[in-house]
């Protein structure tokens, strides 16, 4: 009959699994800061509102797990006889097997999708910046617009004449005659 072993260590299982939910949480935040790449790269202007929802939703979540992660640290610290606070995930890389190998596993991971929401993040933005000189120009165009004049003289008398209604609102002619 098997037996169910106590985990050596239960505060670092605990912190394991918060980093692991923080992984996710990053890996879905350069998910969303990627999705915002090709809406802004594709120039479709009506879903960037949405998708900056998602991103700040996403920011918000990992803010709430480095919260959770700072207090499973802080609960290893106070295991070890160390005050809160003086440990870094960093230092558990140094620590006893198997979590010196899981916590090294997981700082790599991290570095890694850190730095593609960093670079993602830094392509927004200059895409944005974009977007918005793009904006900028066509409002300038259209305060402008006051300059403006639409000559008909040289338009075919169709163009000139004024639109004729019905009763219903619906239009059946336009030009001579109609």
């Amino acid at each position: 009959m098997d037996v169910a072993r106590p985990i050596p260590h239960p505060e670092l299982a605990e912190l394991a699994d918060v980093v692991w939910v923080e992984r996710t949480v990053t890996e879905h935040l350069a998910f969303k800061l990627a999705a915002l790449e090709l809406v802004l790269t594709a120039d479709l202007r009506r879903y960037v509102g949405r998708c900056l929802d998602e991103v700040d939703d996403a920011w918000d979540q990992l803010e709430r797990v480095e919260v959770r992660r700072a207090a499973a640290l802080d609960a290893v610290a106070v295991a070890w006889g160390r005050p809160p606070s003086s440990l870094r995930l960093r230092d558990l890389t140094d620590g006893p097997e198997p979590w010196a190998t899981v916590f090294s596993d997981h700082r790599d991971h991290l570095r890694l999708l850190l730095a593609e929401v960093r670079r993602t993040a830094a392509e927004n933005a200059r895409l944005c910046a974009a977007t918005l000189a793009h904006v900028d120009r066509d409002l300038e165009l259209l305060a402008d617009a006051s300059r403006w004049s639409l000559d008909l003289r040289d338009a075919p008398e169709a163009l000139r004449a004024p639109l004729r209604l019905v009763p219903t609102g619906a239009v059946v002619g336009r030009g001579v005659g109609a």
